[in-house]
């Protein structure tokens, strides 16, 4: 069984490497709030209830051979959630460049 697990879960482990992330900015409650004014985000887009911490990521990802190449995004992660509340996931990407 120990074996089939290792199998099981090798391709996932080859293709979700993630190299090294860096806290490389913070918001706080008011800060999420301004950027929403400021963006002209409407209101029925939701509460601020959050603070948030954006962190540069850089993983390793397969490309079109199926090669491992190195990539590099970004992921805001809200702070001090509460355990026990659903946070929703707002999922955002590009093409490659």
């Amino acid at each position: 069984m120990k074996n089939l697990i290792i199998i099981f879960f090798l391709p996932v482990f080859t293709y979700s490497q993630i190299i090294e992330s860096t806290l490389t900015t913070s918001w706080s409650i008011d800060d999420v709030q301004e950027m929403y004014s400021d963006f002209g985000v409407p209101d029925f887009a939701g509460e601020t209830n959050y603070a948030v911490d954006g962190y540069s990521v850089i993983y390793m990802t397969p490309n079109e051979n199926g090669d491992l190449v190195e990539a590099s995004g970004a992921i805001y992660l809200p702070v001090d959630v509460d355990p026990l509340c659903a946070v929703p996931i707002l999922s955002w990407q590009h093409g490659t460049m």
